[in-house]
């Protein structure tokens, strides 16, 4: 192997440099972030209802949707959701659909008779009254039992699938598969997000399958250099009043994984800044499953806390292992770069589930999956054309039924503390965000792979265009860059890079050669 060349990889200035040059880009553009306003202005408002839980707390930032429409409306921080005269003039059902409320359906017609509405929390098989402080207890044997056995150490591969979808027809796919390290893992926040040895800084590629962007001159997705290199004149992020979630760069949700592993209870010092509920458990192959949701205390956030929200945190009754976390709709201020001064929590712009599963071996926990799926708002207000977060620009994303799929699953896990020592220097690079993108496509393995959560069948059909499948542009996008520019045939860095990965590395670790 190549030593050499792989320290002078890890050292290269440009990489380092750009990284800093983006940050600065970012804390200057995004500095400011107004306070999020009602969709439906004031003087449009026919009618408002006030949501409450069981308990009677209001629930802020709820969504509902239309029956046989895509139009939302969400409730703001006080949970008050306001309706304007061609809203309730729709018929049908609003349907109240949330990972943590039993799904409630009320006629269109009767809304203007109603005031209050009560979601309900998933029913307890039976009724259990714990005293004050039993849930925090048991949080804490969670997070004790996660900090004492989550790898401290290990390889495995990776493989991401991501898509886009517009009008219901898929119109981008990414997908990757290379071999990720998790590197001296801590439940302590990196001093820069991005150079996180538990996040993506492991990430080493064997191959790509990439599909064409979406034209920059359509109105539905621009390629993200059109937006970093030249904005739309008179946009200013500052004057966004919502906050829009997305995926683009396609490792996203793996550093909101890594927010909840520092921010959320799964920390022991992060125990007291939430409030807890007992949710119904069940039985899963691995055995009885307890459930608990958490919900941020307003006075913990952004202080104490970079989370804000809800979710749930699964754990096996016997050992206190943690199964999965799944949340839905939550400010997550850890991962997402360009909110640097936020300091209250704001309305989110799409409905979006976030699911981490983690799996045990030989007594130490890993992550198994990682799970988003987004839906974009129809919007209802008059700044409604140019929305950007982060290195993702989308335009009109509600007109045109945007959709966004990432899974990521983690397989191959190997513990060795030998081979891990051997390649602790060899595949950890520290700036390596952008590189990984890049990899030769290798048909017979992808045509292989099973696709969670994606039609593939569907998928082919519709990114079949101008005579080109999805193999085809595959094979051509493989080696471009995060720009779709290829890289030059001289450039023999990246040639050896690759080279390593997959006829040394990869063998070295799994005793054979990658097909």
């Amino acid at each position: 192997m190549s030593k050499g060349f792989l320290s002078k990889f890890i050292n290269k200035p440009c990489t380092m440099k750009f990284f800093f040059i983006f940050l600065l880009l970012v804390a200057g553009r995004f500095g400011d972030v107004l306070k999020a306003e009602s969709l439906v202005s004031s003087s449009d408002v026919k009618h408002r209802i006030t949501i409450v839980d069981k308990e009677g707390e209001t629930i802020p930032y709820i969504h509902a949707v239309f029956s046989g429409s895509d139009r939302y409306v969400l409730s703001n921080e006080a949970g008050v959701l306001s309706f304007s005269e061609e809203e309730l003039a729709l018929g049908g059902y609003l349907v109240f659909n949330s990972a943590f409320y039993q799904e409630k359906r009320i006629s269109v017609d009767s809304l203007i008779h109603i005031d209050r509405v009560v979601l309900e929390s998933p029913l307890l098989d039976e009724v259990t009254v714990v005293a004050k402080g039993y849930l925090e207890k048991e949080m804490e044997k969670v997070a004790r039992y996660f900090r004492e056995h989550y790898a401290k150490d290990y390889v495995a591969t990776i493989t991401i699938f991501y898509t886009v979808e517009c009008h219901g027809k898929y119109r981008e796919f990414m997908g990757y598969h290379g071999l990720f390290r998790s590197s001296r893992f801590t439940q302590k926040a990196p001093n820069i997000f991005f150079n996180d040895p538990n996040g993506m800084c492991g990430i080493e590629p064997l191959t790509i399958m990439r599909s064409d962007r979406l034209l920059a001159e359509s109105d539905e997705i621009l390629e993200p250099r059109v937006v970093v290199s030249r904005p739309p004149q008179g946009r200013k992020p500052q004057s966004l009043k919502i906050e829009y979630y997305d995926n683009r760069r396609n490792v996203e949700p793996l550093y909101a994984k890594r927010g909840f592993e520092i921010y959320s209870p799964l920390n022991e010092k992060r125990i007291k800044y939430y409030d807890y509920i007992r949710q119904a458990g069940y039985t899963s192959p691995e055995g009885e499953v307890a459930v608990i949701k958490f919900r941020t205390k307003p006075d913990a956030f952004p202080k104490k806390t970079r989370l804000y929200g809800e979710a749930e945190i699964h754990y096996l009754k016997d050992t206190y292992r943690i199964v999965r976390i799944v949340t839905e709709n939550l400010q997550d201020l850890y991962s997402i770069t360009p909110r640097m001064g936020v300091t209250e929590l704001l309305p989110s712009a799409t409905t979006y589930r976030f699911t981490v599963r983690y799996g045990e071996r030989d007594g130490k926990i890993y992550t198994e999956s990682v799970e988003r799926s987004v839906n974009w708002i129809e919007l209802n207000f008059s700044e409604g054309d140019f929305y950007r977060i982060n290195m993702q620009p989308r335009r009109n994303p509600g007109k045109h039924h945007t959709k966004e799929y990432f899974y990521a699953r983690f397989s191959d896990i190997v513990l060795s503390e030998e081979k891990l020592k051997t390649l602790k220097k060899f595949m950890y690079h520290k700036y390596s965000a952008i590189p990984y993108t890049s990899a030769p496509f290798e048909q017979e393995w992808w045509g292989k792979q099973t696709m969670p959560g994606i039609d593939k069948e569907k998928l082919f059909r519709d990114l079949h265009v101008n005579g080109r499948d999805l193999y085809r542009q595959a094979e051509e996008n493989g080696m471009k860059s995060f720009n779709d520019e290829a890289f030059s045939p001289k450039d023999e860095e990246y040639k050896m890079r690759y080279k390593n990965i997959q006829n040394v590395i990869y063998p070295y670790i799994y005793e054979k050669q990658f097909k």
